[in-house]
This record gives structure tokens, sequence and C-alpha cells, in this order.
């Protein structure tokens, strides 16, 4: 943040150049904050930094927190953390002060869960005061990023800048609501220095420079929906991706909304142009003209992804580390991999292999390695469950089963298999024949199964009719959420709501996420987690299922699981994910049950993982979650496979509950409270929540 690569580099500036790579819409990408996070971590050295500099340390410290990590765990193979790096920057500053070095790296120890005012022995708001300025209020040098990030640090330390300090940066704004990299106004402005001056001012609540501010950087957006450093310029006006991320933090500074209409130019978002310039292979992001990715572009991008504007707060220690998450998932994984039974499913049901599936190529495994000893595969499993689908379609059409077919189309996309030509079937024609024109109904048209077969139609690039999202949109309620059932008016839950976000969000619709979103706030409980549904009969605990739907929902609608506005007591959604696993096993337990299940567990990998319904699960071909079972019969033949999903593909889904396996769409269908009690009754002391289409 503190870095102007086109003003640092004649090299770098004569290397932009004007071309990008194709767009690759957010929804394509696989938690594009924790795959960059990771691509910074495989570049962290044995002292602990991020490519051996303060900068890029910082600034990925201040991402993983935005993005809802710990920082602290991002930890060198020789044990040294950024944390270890970061006390000795503060030791050399404590020697040679310059405003912003100092400032930065308060920014990074407060987002980090450290106090600025003691750390390694330094008091770093001090050693800032002792650059200023008194009879100007300039920090240092006085320029614009410096000035900014002193009041930013002084704001994430809880200290409130001299009042001279904030009058100094706003006289070095321009006339047309910019600010410039220089310590005086009247030099053209570029959207790098515009966006941190604004997030220094909003920090303290000064929005009344918001209005010219979003004029200006409407002015500077390009026709690919992302950000030049500046334009016009003498090194090129492409868009690049730390100018994409500073300003998307911007626009969430001042109450702006990326994702919307208002912001979006010839069908791209700057989230969207932010992702074309992902490297798909290692995560990082690609500066244009440069030839891959590196960490000094990439180490600024993730806090723009989460939306979070600085200063970024510590998210809590409890919420864990991208490898305690992963460690999570892969745990719960194995659980349910232990599970498999000869006929190749998981525990025995439909639901529960798919949902396997798809948390399996969430977490970066093949799916074709769920291999039972007998030789069975979880595919083998699903092809007969293809089978009696083309055997109904056959005889009619209308009688299939929208959602489970849905769901089944997005368990063999996770494997990179062809859901249009699977086991010898056409599932794609399968859900297409459940489809009522005059209405815009998949099968009964209620949330889950709407939602499933718009998110299994994306997965194939399929055609999806302007009617289907229609009816989607049609069964919101007016607090903002949907329900179980066929038509707006009953009383929502958290579960319909998220897949019904991730469904619009696959579409490119995110003008319904306020509104989802503030529901989804006023169901979270004291402990950061989510409940199914409340008040309700069924009572009002977080669950696993629940936690994992909306944390999708979450980072399919851009929001930071970590962030303030989602923590309630010091918690995360995140934080109580994980302290229902048990850890002697990995599996996850359902409130007021005994202990793990497969039922409970198979939702949950995609949420750890992050990875959204409708957003591609890429994984290593033949990479096993556990050793090859010993085959006591002769393998079936191995089906047809495509190349592993590269774009469009899905995450985790979900099932119904049942009391014999049996699905229970019909009684979602009616919609009543009475069916849902009934079900409770069935299910007893389980109290599972309602899961659709297993």
């Amino acid at each position: 943040m503190h870095r102007h690569r086109i003003l640092a580099s004649a090299t770098l500036a004569i290397a932009v150049i004007a071309s990008l790579q194709g767009a690759t819409l957010a929804r394509a990408q696989n938690d594009p904050g924790s795959r960059a996070i990771r691509f910074l971590q495989a570049q962290q050295r044995t002292d602990g930094s991020i490519d051996g500099t303060a900068g890029e340390t910082e600034d990925t410290v201040i991402g993983a927190a935005a993005l809802g990590y710990d920082p602290g765990t991002l930890r060198a193979s020789s044990g040294k953390s950024v944390l270890d790096y970061l006390a000795t920057v503060a030791t050399a500053q404590a020697a040679t002060t310059s405003a912003g070095p100092v400032a930065k790296l308060a920014l990074a120890v407060a987002a980090a869960g450290h106090s600025p005012t003691s750390f390694a022995g330094a008091n770093l708001i001090s050693l800032l005061a002792t650059t200023y300025h008194p009879a100007t209020g300039a920090y240092g040098d006085g320029a614009t990023f410096t000035q900014s990030l002193a009041i930013l640090a002084q704001r994430s330390a809880a200290v409130t800048p001299p009042a001279k300090a904030i009058t100094y940066l706003v006289s070095l704004e321009n006339s047309d609501g910019s600010w410039n990299f220089s310590a005086a106004a009247g030099l053209q402005g570029d959207t790098n220095s515009t966006s941190v001056a604004v997030m220094a001012l909003a920090a303290g609540g000064d929005h009344s420079h918001d209005a010219k501010v979003l004029t200006f950087l409407a002015g500077q957006q390009n026709s690919d929906g992302g950000f030049p450093y500046q334009s016009p310029s003498p090194f090129g006006t492409a868009s690049d991706p730390d100018s994409d991320a500073l300003v998307l933090a911007a626009l969430r500074a001042v109450g702006a909304h990326p994702e919307r209409s208002g912001w979006t130019k010839n069908g791209h978002t700057p989230l969207d142009n932010l992702l074309s310039m992902q490297d798909s292979a290692s995560g990082g992001f690609i500066f244009p003209g440069n030839t891959g990715a590196d960490a000094f572009t990439t180490s600024e991008v993730p806090a723009g992804l989460a939306l979070q504007p600085l200063p970024v707060a510590f998210p809590g220690v409890a919420t864990g580390g991208l490898s305690a998450q992963g460690a999570a998932a892969v745990s719960a994984l194995k659980y349910l991999a232990r599970s498999q039974r000869g006929d190749g499913s998981i525990d025995g049901t439909a639901g529960e292999t798919e949902d396997t599936i798809l948390g399996t190529a969430a977490a970066g495994y093949d799916p074709a390695t769920l291999v039972a000893a007998s030789g069975a595969s979880a595919y083998d499993f699903l092809a007969a469950a293809a089978a009696a689908t083309a055997a109904t379609a056959h005889a009619n059409p209308h009688a299939v089963d929208a959602g489970k077919v849905a769901k089944l189309m997005l368990a063999i996309e996770a494997g990179g298999r062809n859901p249009a030509s699977f086991a010898g079937h056409d599932l794609v024609a399968a859900l297409n024949g459940s489809y009522a024109p005059a209405t815009g109904d998949y099968g009964d048209g209620a949330t889950f199964t709407q939602s499933l077969a718009i998110l299994a139609l994306h997965s194939t690039t399929a055609a999806i009719p302007g009617m289907a999202r229609s009816h989607l949109v049609s069964l919101q309620n007016v607090d903002g959420s949907w329900n179980f059932g066929s038509a707006a008016g009953p009383q929502g839950d958290t579960n319909s709501t998220s897949i019904a976000l991730m469904a619009l969000a696959a579409l490119g619709d995110h003008s319904h996420d306020a509104s989802a979103l503030s529901y989804l706030h006023g169901q979270q409980n004291s402990d950061g987690g989510f409940p199914y549904q409340s008040p309700s009969p069924f009572g009002t605990a977080s669950d696993p299922d629940s936690d994992a739907l909306v944390l999708e929902a979450m980072i399919a609608t851009f929001q930071s699981p970590g962030a303030a506005s989602w923590t309630h007591g010091g918690h995360t959604v995140t934080a109580n994910l994980l302290s229902l696993q048990d850890s002697a096993n990995g599996g996850f337990i359902f409130p007021g049950n005994p202990g793990a299940d497969a039922f409970t567990t198979s939702e949950v990998p995609a949420g750890l993982e992050r990875v959204p319904l409708g957003a591609v699960a890429r994984f290593t071909p033949g990479l096993a979650l556990l050793p090859a079972a010993p085959a006591t019969t002769p393998p079936p033949p191995p089906a047809p496979v495509r190349a592993p999903n590269t774009g469009g593909g899905p995450a985790v889904a979900v099932e119904p509950v049942a009391a014999s396996g049996s699905s229970v769409a019909a009684a979602g269908t009616a919609g009543t409270l009475a069916a849902l009690v009934a079900l409770a009754v069935v299910l007893g002391a389980r109290r599972k929540r309602r899961r659709r289409h297993s």
C-alpha cells in the first residue's frame, strides 16, 4: 500500500501494456483470496518474511487478517512466523525512523492482533509521533501516502490523530476530488493515492469528500471494469491488480458497492477484472506486461478481494489460519472416506456421496480416488443413480426430481466428468425436461430445487432461462431471506437464503445481496455461528451445516468471514465451525448428537475450503485422501473422464433429512410448519436441520 510501482521503476513502467487477459468472472474462482495467501506463503523465507521484504510481509499480514485468517499462523519451515520477521523490522525502525514504513508496520501489527504501542519492545505510535511536524500537520515527507498511513496507523491503535494532521491531508486534495503522490495539491491525481487518502478520512468518520472521490474514480474506470494507476499516463493506462484492490477497498470505505451495476463496464465489475489477472495455476496475481505472478503484485490484493478498507482489524486467534482450516477440512474428508461402503457410496446415500465428492475436489484431492476395498468407486455408485434418473426421464420427463438430478450433476462436474454424457446418460437433458417455461420452475420450484438447478446448469455452461432466475428472485421474502418452499411468505432460513445467494452469484446477480446479508446478520448467534432458523421450534443452536453454507454464501457475495461486522462476542463463523469438530475422528457433531456422523460432516469441507456452490473446485489428478485399499474384486473399467475443471465448476451442495434415506422434497414443497414439525418428530433427538435432495 505504501508502494507505487508506476513511479518506483522506469523499467516496470515501460512494461505496462494495455492488453489484459480475458476476463474471468468472480464466481469462476475457487476462493481467490485464500489461493492468493497460499501463493504468498509459498514465497515465505526462513526468516519468516514474505519474499524477503517488509512491505510484502506487511501487506500479506494485512490481507490474511482481512480474509479472516490469523496472520500469526503464517510460518516458514524454519518455524519462524511473519511476526518474528516483523519484530526485527520494528527493531530496525526504532533506530532509523521513517514515517511511512513505521505507519505501515503499525497497521500490520494491529492486523495481527498485537498492539502497535508495544511490539517487540517498540512503541510504534510514539516513533511515528517523532516524525510529526506540528507547524504544518505533516508526518515525515508529508506526501499523500505517508500522511494517510500515519493517520490510519493511529486509528488502528485507537489513538486520535492531531486535528492539524487531518487538515493537512485534506489540503492535498485536488479540485477534481483526487489526491496525487506528492506533498502538494495541483499535480495530476491517481487512483492509488486517492484511495488511501479517502480510507484515512473515512476511518475517522469524515465522509464529506466521498462524492468528489467517487466522481474521480468513476472517471478513471476502464472499459474492462478495472482501474489504472492513473489516466492519462505516460506509463500506460491498463488496469492493474494493485490499483483494482486499493480502489475496491476504498469504495467499501465510503459505502459504495463495487459489485453492483453502477460500477459495471461492458458487463465487467472491478472484481471481475481483478480476478482476470489471477494466475489459475499458482493463485498469484500478474501485473500487466509481466510474464507471471509475483509476491510484490499479489501481496496488496487479498485485502481488496475481501473488500476490507484500512485499517484491518485482527479477526481473532480462534479463527485459525489458512493451514488450520485446510487441515480441518482434510481431517473431515478422511473421516468420510473411511465410511465408504462396498458399493462405492459414502455411508450408503447419494447425498452424502455427492457432498463428499464436492468437498474432496474443493480441498484439491481427486474424487476419482474415492474407491472402496471392493474396487467400486464413488462414481460407480453415482452411475446407478444416473441410470435411475434416465429411466424416469424416459418414462415421464416431468417426474424427474430436479433437485436430485442437479445435485448429481454438480458432483459429476466436480470430478471433471461430463453430466451430459455420464455412464451413457444425458443428465443435462433430464434436468431441462423438468423445466416449466410458463413459470420458470425446475421441478417443484422450491428454493433449493431452483437454486441447485441453476448452479448445475451453470457448472456445465448450459443455457439458463431468464425465467428461472426470475422465479428464484420471486421467492425472496421482504426481510431478505428465502424459505424452503416454492413461494415467498413463510419464515425464511439461513440454508435456503445461502443457496439462493450462491445461485444468483453464479449468474452474476448481486442486486439482492444487501437485503439477504442483512437477514443473515440478524441470524448470527453470539458464538459466531448460525442456526438453521431463528426463532424455530427445532432449536436455535449453531450447527456445522448451517455454518458451512453461510460461509460459502459469504465468499460468493464478497464478504470476509473474519470482518468485525461478522464477529459476535469475539467469535466468527469459522471459529464456531471448527469448535464443532470431533478432534478424535475428524467428523462434525450436530448439536444434541452424541458424536460425529457422515450426514452432518459431508457438507462441511467445502465450507472450510471456502468454495461456494458454482465456483471452481481445482484438484490434483490422482491425489488421494487415503492410501488405496487392497481390491477384493477386479475394479470395473474407468468411466470416461474429462480434464479437471478449469472454470464454472461446483463446490458443496446439500441434501434432505430422511428417516430412511428417502427424499423429503414433497414435505419441503408443501412448505408448511406442520410438515417440518412432523419431520422433527421422526428425527427425534438428532434434531437435524432440513437438508435437501439426497
